[in-house]
C-alpha cells in the first residue's frame, strides 16, 4: 500500500502507481518486499515518515531502477502517469533486448516498439545501418542466405532474436556482417544445436579423437556465446565455453598438466585457429545444416565450397 493509504490521506490514482512499482519490483527481483517488518506500525513508520522502499540491485536495468523510484516517490505529484510508464517500459525493452546503441536507433527509428518484422524488410535496413551493400539478388547471395537460417521464422525477425544475434556476433558496426560471414562459412560452425543434440551428432560419425564443432551456447550469450564441443581422447565428448574477451574478442580457458590456461583471439576463427593444438581440435564434424549454403552449381557441375571435390550433376 501506498503512504497515503497508509495513512488514510485523500487518494487519487497516483496510489496505484506506487503500487504498480512494487508489483514491477517484485517481478524483476523475485521476492516479496518489506518482510523485515512483521508488524503494522514499524512498516508505517518506515514506508510513511522514513521513505524506505525496497532495494534495487545494481543488475537492475537502469531505466527500469528509475520508473521504480519514480513510481513509488513520497508525493503523489512526483509519479509518473500510466502513459508516461508505457513510453519507459517499451524504452526499457529496447535496452534489454538491444544492448548496441545503434542497433537499439535503427529499431526504434524504423518500427517503434513493434517486436517482430518480416525479414526482408528487417534485411534491408540492417544492411543500410551497417553500410553494407544490399544484393541484387539476395536469394543467390552467401550473405543474405545465413541471414535468413539465422534470424528468420517463418519470415519474421523479431527484436529478442536480433538482439541474441549481436550478442554472438558483435556490434551493429560496419564489420558486422563480414564477422558473421565468416564464421558460418567454418565447417566446425553448427550453429544452433542443444547439448542433446551436439552429443548425438558427435556420437552418430565414426568420431575419433579431436572431433569437433562450434555452437551457438545454449545460455549466457552476452558472455559466453559460443560453445565448443569435442571427442577426447578416451572417446568422451566435453563442452568448453567460449567466453567474451575484455575489449570485444574471444577468450577461451582450459586446464593442461593441471594448469589453467586461456587463449585470446580477436575473433571466433582466429580463436578456434589458435586453440586446435592446444586443446585437441583436429576434424570438424560433419553432418553441418549450413553447408548447403556454400553449396554452388556452376553448369553441369555442383562445386561445394566447403570441400575441394566436384561433383557431376545430371
Amino acid at each position: 500500500m501506498s503512504p497515503e493509504v497508509l495513512l488514510g490521506d485523500e487518494l487519487n490514482e497516483k496510489a496505484d502507481i506506487y503500487a504498480y512499482s512494487i508489483v514491477i519490483w517484485e517481478l524483476f527481483i523475485g521476492e516479496e518486499p518489506f518482510q523485515e517488518y512483521e508488524e503494522l506500525d514499524p512498516f508505517i513508520d518506515a514506508v510513511c515518515f522514513n521513505d524506505v522502499r525496497p532495494p534495487i540491485p545494481d543488475s537492475v536495468n537502469p531505466t527500469i531502477k528509475s520508473l521504480l523510484e519514480k513510481g513509488w516517490a513520497k508525493s503523489m505529484e512526483d509519479r509518473p502517469s500510466c502513459s508516461e510508464i508505457m513510453v519507459i517500459l517499451e524504452e526499457a525493452l529496447l535496452e534489454g533486448l538491444l544492448h548496441d546503441n545503434v542497433a537499439r536507433n535503427m529499431w526504434h527509428e524504423q518500427w517503434g516498439k513493434i517486436g517482430q518484422v518480416p525479414f526482408e524488410d528487417f534485411a534491408r535496413v540492417l544492411y543500410a545501418a551497417t553500410n553494407s551493400k544490399y544484393p541484387h539478388y539476395p536469394e543467390y547471395d552467401d550473405k543474405y542466405k545465413c541471414l535468413e537460417a539465422i534470424l528468420s521464422e517463418n519470415h519474421e525477425v523479431t527484436m529478442e532474436k536480433f538482439g541474441v544475434f549481436l550478442d554472438w556476433f558483435g556490434n551493429c558496426d560496419t564489420e558486422l556482417l563480414n564477422t558473421f560471414l565468416d564464421v558460418m562459412k567454418q565447417e566446425w560452425f553448427h550453429g544452433d544445436l542443444d547439448r542433446n543434440d551436439t552429443e548425438a551428432k558427435l556420437s552418430d560419425f565414426d568420431t575419433k579423437k579431436g572431433t569437433f564443432l562450434v555452437r551457438f551456447s545454449s545460455r549466457g550469450t552476452k558472455t559466453t556465446p559460443f560453445t565448443i564441443s569435442k571427442v577426447d581422447r578416451k572417446g568422451t565428448i566435453i563442452h568448453m565455453r567460449v567466453r567474451r574477451g575484455g575489449r570485444g574478442g574471444y577468450k577461451l580457458s582450459f586446464k593442461k598438466h593441471g594448469k589453467v590456461n586461456s587463449i585470446t583471439q580477436p575473433t571466433l576463427p582466429a580463436l578456434i585457429a589458435s586453440a586446435k593444438s592446444s586443446v585437441g581440435l583436429s576434424k570438424p564434424c560433419p553432418g553441418r545444416s549450413f553447408a548447403k549454403i556454400f553449396h554452388k552449381k556452376v553448369g553441369t557441375y555442383d562445386i561445394d565450397d566447403e570441400s575441394t571435390d566436384e561433383s557431376y550433376s545430371f
